[in-house]
C-alpha cells in the first residue's frame, strides 16, 4: 500500500517529526521528515511569473476577447440571402487598356488603367491571379505562341512586369486563335473545359510544397461574340439573343454583374472600329468535409470569375491577287482587359451557435473556477503554517501570490480534461468558418491587399484556438506512452515517472500557426496541370458542375496541417540548438520532453497522473541530493529500439566542501542487462545533442519515491505539487462527493516520541473508520 506523503508544515526548524509507514516489504520503518519550506527551498522565477501572468490573462479572457462562437456569417460579411453571404467582392475593374498606333514603320503602344497612364502591366494579372488560370489554360490548349513561356510557368520570369507590346500581342493572338476555331454560323459560340491547377498561395502551402501540393478544380466557359452590329447591342442575358445553355453563367447567378454591354463603351468612343469580344467565365465550388465522424459546420463556397477581352480593329476591303474576290483585312488597334469576380458562402453556422456557446462557456467557467480554487488553496495551505498564524493578512496574501506564481500556468491550463475537451470540440465544430474569415483578411484584388493589422490580430487570436487540439493530442500521447510504450507486466507506480512535454512548447507551436495564412508573391504557384474539354452544352450550374467541385482545405484538416508544420519547425530548431549548445555552455539543458520523477505518492490515488502531462520543472534554491543508485529500480522499456539504451544514475564523489555534485546520466548502448555498462557509454554532457533520442529523465529531477532519502527540498516540492493538483474542481468534487479511502498515521514531535520510547510504548498507525 502506498505510504502517506505529507509533512508537518507546523514544525519549527529545531523540531523534527517522525511518521510510521508501511514499506513495500510490509515492514514498519521510521522516516525522518524535515519541515517543508516552500519559500526557501523553491526558487521564485521571474520568467515563470511573467509567463504565468500572461497565460492566465489570456485564458481567463478568452470569451471576452473572442466571443462564444460564430453566430452567423452575416456578422462579418454582407448578407445575400438566408445563410448566404457575399464572402468576397463583388469587384469589377479594368486591368489594362492598350492602344497600338502606327507611326511610319514603327509601332507605338500606350496603356491606361482606370484612366491613369501606365508604361507596363503587372505580371500578377496574367500569371499569379486566379483569373489567369483560364486564359493560360486556353492559351496552352490553342498553342498560342505569343504567350511568354514564363507566364505559362515553363521558365522563371525576369522581373515582375509585362511590356505593353507583349500584353497586347498575347491577348490579341488569344482571341484570334479562339475565333478561328469557332463556327461563323452563330454570333456566339461556347467552349467549355475543366482544369486542375496548383494552388500554392500561403506560407503553409509553400512549406509543404515539396511533399504535398494543394490542387483545385475549375469549370470554364469561353464565349465569343462575332464582330458587332446594331442588333447585338443588347444585354447578355436577353433571351431573344441566347438560350439558357449558351448564355453566361452570371445571368443565372444570385448576384448579377450590374453593368452595360462591355463593348458598348469603346464602340461609342471609336465608331469607326469593328469590335469583337471574348468572355471567359470560371466557376469554383469548394465544399467542407469531415475527417472524423464528429459533426461540424457545413459550408459551400462558390467563386465566380469573369474575364472579358474586347478588341477594336480597323477593317478595310482588300482584293485578292489571284481572284476577283474582295477580302476584309482587319488590324487590331486596341485591346481592353476587364474583369469581374465575387465569391459567396452558404453555411449552417447559426444552427450550431447555441451548442458551441455552451461548450465554450463551460470551458471558460471551469478555467475561472480552477484558477480561483488554486489561489484559495495556496492561501489556506500557507495560512496554516505556524510562521504565518500570527502574521497580518497582508503577509498571508503576499505568501499566497508567491506560491501561486511558483506553479507553472501550463499545469493549470492544460492539466484538466474538462476545459481542454470543451474548447477542442467547440473549435472543431466551427473552425472551418474561422479559417475562412482569416483567409479573407489576406484576399487581394488584382494583387493589391487591403490589410487591417488590428482586425488580423483579433482573427489570429481566434485561430489560436487550435492550441486546444494540440493539448488534447499531448494528453492522448502521454496516456498512450504509459499504456503502450511502458511496462506491460507490472502496474504503474511513481518510481516509473511520467513523461511530460515542455509546457511552453504548446504555446509556441500554437502561436506559430497564425503565420500559416501569410502570403507573398514568391509563394504563388498556379500552374495548370490538366485540361479537360467538355461538351459545348455542358451546364455551368446544377449537379453536373458540382461534380467538378473540390474539398476545401479549411477546417480540422487545416489545423492538423499547420500544427504539424509548426511542430516540425520547432523540433528542427531545437535540434540545431542542441547541436550548438555543447560548444557554448558547459552543461546544456534543453529538452522538449522529459520523464519527471517529482511524483508524490498521492498521484493516481487522490488525483490522476495524467494531469502532469506538462513537464514541471522545479527551481530549487539548493542542490538536491540524488538517492543512491542501488535504491532505484531500472526503467523498463518495451520497444526493441529503446531496449538497447539503459539509463544508469551514478552519483559523483563529494567535493571538499561537502556538497554533492550533480549526478551524471550515462547512456549505455548495451544489449545485456541494465546493470552492465560497456565501453559504449557516453556522458550526457558530451552527447547532449543526442539527448532527444532518450526519454530517460532529466538530471535536475530527483526521485521522490524513497521517503528515507527525501530531503527538505523534496518535501517542499511534494507539498507544492499537491496544492496545485488537489485544487482541481474535478479532484475536489471526487474527494468530497464520492470520497476516497486514506490511511492516516499519527504524527508526533521528536520529544514526545522519545518519552514514549523510554516508557516502552510505541505509536501505532490506524485506519479511519
Amino acid at each position: 500500500m502506498a505510504a502517506p506523503h505529507g509533512a508537518s508544515a507546523d514544525a519549527e526548524e529545531d523540531e523534527v517529526a517522525r511518521v510510521r509507514l508501511l514499506h513495500p516489504q510490509a515492514r514498519i520503518v521510521d522516516v525522518h521528515v524535515p519541515p517543508s519550506d516552500i519559500d526557501r527551498c523553491i526558487r521564485f522565477s521571474l520568467l515563470r511569473c511573467v509567463v504565468s501572468l500572461c497565460s492566465f490573462a489570456l485564458v481567463m479572457t478568452d470569451i471576452p476577447r473572442t466571443g462564444l462562437g460564430l453566430r452567423s456569417m452575416s456578422d462579418h460579411f454582407e448578407p445575400v440571402s438566408t445563410e448566404t453571404v457575399m464572402y468576397f467582392g463583388p469587384y469589377a475593374y479594368q486591368v489594362a487598356h492598350v492602344d497600338r498606333n502606327a507611326s511610319g514603320d514603327t509601332l507605338e503602344y500606350a496603356g491606361t488603367c482606370e484612366g491613369e497612364r501606365i508604361d507596363a502591366l503587372d505580371l500578377w494579372a496574367h500569371k499569379y491571379d486566379s483569373l489567369s488560370i483560364s486564359t493560360r489554360a486556353l492559351a496552352e490548349h490553342l498553342s498560342v505562341s505569343a504567350y511568354p513561356r514564363c507566364v505559362l510557368y515553363l521558365e522563371p520570369c525576369v522581373g515582375d512586369v509585362l511590356g505593353l507590346q507583349t500584353a497586347f500581342t498575347m491577348l490579341d493572338e488569344l482571341v484570334t486563335h479562339f475565333a478561328a476555331t469557332r463556327s461563323r454560323d452563330s454570333p456566339r459560340d461556347v467552349l467549355t473545359f475543366a482544369t486542375q491547377s496548383l494552388w500554392v498561395d500561403r506560407l503553409h502551402h509553400f512549406l509543404v510544397k515539396p511533399a504535398w501540393k494543394h490542387k483545385e478544380r475549375r469549370v470554364h466557359s469561353v464565349q465569343y461574340f462575332a464582330p458587332s452590329s446594331k442588333q447585338l447591342y443588347t444585354h447578355f442575358c436577353d433571351d431573344a439573343v441566347s438560350n439558357h445553355l449558351t448564355r453566361p453563367f452570371i445571368c443565372d447567378a444570385p448576384i448579377l454583374w450590374r453593368c452595360d454591354h462591355p463593348e458598348l463603351g469603346p464602340s461609342m468612343q471609336h465608331p469607326e472600329l469593328e469590335f469583337d469580344l471574348m468572355m471567359i467565365t470560371s466557376r469554383t465550388v469548394l465544399r467542407s468535409s469531415n475527417w472524423l465522424v464528429l459533426p461540424s459546420v457545413y459550408y459551400s463556397s462558390g467563386n465566380l470569375e469573369i474575364s472579358t477581352i474586347v478588341r477594336g480593329r480597323e477593317c478595310s476591303p482588300h482584293k485578292a491577287t489571284d481572284s476577283s474576290d474582295t477580302l476584309i483585312r482587319c488590324t487590331t488597334v486596341l485591346v481592353d482587359d476587364y474583369r469581374y469576380e465575387r465569391a459567396i458562402v452558404e453555411s449552417d453556422a447559426s444552427q450550431w451557435f447555441i451548442f458551441t456557446s455552451v461548450l465554450r462557456a463551460a470551458g471558460q467557467l471551469y478555467i475561472w473556477v480552477r484558477i480561483v480554487l488554486l489561489w484559495l488553496g495556496c492561501f489556506k495551505a500557507r495560512s496554516a503554517e505556524k510562521k504565518l498564524r500570527a502574521a497580518r493578512l497582508r503577509a498571508h496574501i503576499l505568501c499566497t501570490w508567491q506560491t501561486f506564481l511558483k506553479i507553472p500556468s501550463h499545469m493549470i491550463v492544460y492539466g484538466s480534461w474538462v476545459p481542454v475537451t470543451c474548447y477542442a470540440f467547440a473549435h472543431y465544430i466551427d473552425c472551418a468558418l474561422t479559417h475562412l474569415i482569416n483567409d479573407n483578411m489576406w484576399a487581394s484584388v488584382n494583387g493589391v491587399i487591403d490589410f487591417d493589422p488590428v482586425q488580423y490580430v483579433l482573427v489570429a487570436s481566434i485561430q489560436m484556438r487550435s492550441i486546444w487540439f494540440l493539448s488534447l493530442v499531448v494528453k492522448v500521447a502521454v496516456i498512450s506512452n504509459g499504456y503502450f510504450l511502458g511496462s506491460q507486466t507490472t502496474r504503474w507506480n511513481p518510481r516509473d515517472g511520467i513523461v511530460g512535454i515542455c509546457g511552453t512548447l504548446i504555446g509556441i507551436v500554437a502561436g506559430l500557426t497564425v503565420f500559416g495564412p501569410l502570403r507573398a508573391r514568391g509563394f504563388r504557384d498556379l500552374s495548370v496541370l490538366e485540361i479537360e474539354i467538355l461538351s459545348d452544352r455542358f451546364p455551368m450550374k446544377g449537379s453536373a458542375a458540382f461534380a467538378f467541385s473540390c474539398v476545401a482545405e479549411y477546417g480540422f484538416r487545416f489545423d492538423v496541417k499547420v500544427l504539424c508544420i509548426a511542430v516540425v519547425v520547432v523540433f528542427a530548431f531545437s535540434l540545431c540548438v542542441q547541436a550548438v549548445l555543447p560548444f557554448v555552455v558547459s552543461e546544456p539543458n534543453l529538452a522538449l520532453s522529459c520523464r519527471s520523477y517529482y511524483i508524490p505518492h498521492s498521484v493516481d490515488k487522490l488525483w490522476p497522473k495524467w494531469s502532469m502531462m506538462v513537464y514541471w520543472r522545479v527551481h530549487l534554491t539548493s542542490q538536491a541530493v540524488q538517492p543512491p543508485a542501488q535504491n532505484l529500480a531500472p526503467i523498463q522499456h518495451s520497444s526493441a529500439y529503446n531496449s538497447r539504451f539503459r539509463a544508469k544514475i551514478v552519483p559523483s564523489a563529494p567535493v571538499a566542501s561537502g556538497r554533492i555534485q550533480q549526478p551524471r546520466i550515462l547512456l549505455c548502448a548495451s544489449l545485456q542487462s541494465a546493470g552492465e555498462c560497456q565501453l559504449g557509454c557516453l556522458a550526457h554532457r558530451d552527447k547532449a545533442r543526442y539527448r532527444w533520442q532518450f526519454i530517460q529523465g532529466c538530471a535536475n529531477h530527483d526521485s521522490l519515491v524513497d521517503m528515507e532519502q527525501r530531503i527538505k527540498e523534496h518535501w517542499s516540492v511534494v507539498r507544492l505539487i499537491n496544492i496545485a493538483m488537489m485544487t482541481d474542481p474535478v479532484v475536489l468534487a471526487r474527494m468530497y462527493l464520492l470520497g476516497h479511502q486514506l490511511f492516516i498515521y499519527s504524527v508526533k514531535r521528536q520529544e514526545e516520541q522519545e518519552l514514549e520510547v523510554e516508557s516502552g510504548t510505541r505509536c501505532q498507525g490506524h485506519d479511519p473508520p
